[in-house]
């Protein structure tokens, strides 16, 4: 599953986008129908985790791949627009 930074790297980019649409999803749920907030809780937590590991993982592709720093700040900094890593 993880024999390589690139199948690392693609794995939490997608992760990185579900789990975002996951609270996104939760935060609309709470509104219309105010479910608890321990839910969002736990969602937010997984959700700031796979964030995290999307930006160590495309650090160390970057590394690995020999990118320069711009294209490696670049990859970072796309986590921070929704929906960009996938």
């Amino acid at each position: 599953m993880f024999a390589t930074p690139r199948s690392l790297y693609k794995i939490f980019a997608l992760s990185e986008g579900v789990t975002w649409t996951l609270l996104l999803g939760g935060l609309a749920v709470r509104a219309i129908f105010g479910i608890p907030p321990l839910l969002l809780t736990i969602i937010g937590g997984l959700h700031g985790f796979v964030f995290l590991a999307y930006g160590v993982s495309a650090a160390l592709v970057g590394v690995n791949n020999r990118w320069g720093i711009g294209r490696t700040v670049l990859a970072i900094a796309l986590a921070i627009i929704p929906f960009a890593t996938v």
